[in-house]
């Protein structure tokens, strides 16, 4: 037995918006438009701080990968040109800058412009408290 036919492909050029800017697509779909959906693509300048408000992480122990040349375990802070990252224990804790204008080339990511040694050796051995608010962009920290 046969499988049963499939109607040919059909290609239908679809328009979107996506911050102000117009890109056209095209897509291929069923003749007839079975499979055809609408997406609506909501605008996230005006909603994106409401939904990363809420996002926040809670660093209870120095952070062992920063700087890396991958995914940081370290707080990070930023909106998207600039960058801070905070490593180091609480006694030398230190603040890694970054800006989207040092990006590397040859090594595929943001270079960092410099960084911040903020030395306290009376801390030494004490407790690593950092709460990150993605929202607000801020890092803060209790070393009591």
């Amino acid at each position: 037995m046969h499988p049963p036919f499939i109607p040919l492909l059909a290609k239908k050029k679809s328009r979107l918006s996506f911050y102000g800017a117009s890109l056209i697509l095209s897509l291929p779909l069923f003749s007839g438009g079975i499979w055809a959906q609408s997406v609506s693509i909501p605008n996230t300048a005006a909603m994106g701080q409401a939904l990363s408000a809420n996002i926040t992480g809670t660093y209870t122990s120095a952070p062992t990968h920063c700087p890396t040349g991958g995914v940081t375990d370290a707080a990070v802070a930023g909106n998207g040109d600039m960058a801070i990252v905070l490593g180091g224990s609480s006694s030398a804790l230190r603040f890694y800058v970054g800006k989207a204008d040092f990006f590397g080339v040859l090594r595929g990511q943001v270079q960092s412009v410099g960084s911040l040694l903020l030395s306290a050796p009376s801390l030494s051995g004490s407790p690593y408290s950092v709460k990150q608010n993605v929202g607000a962009a801020t890092i803060t920290g209790s070393f009591v």
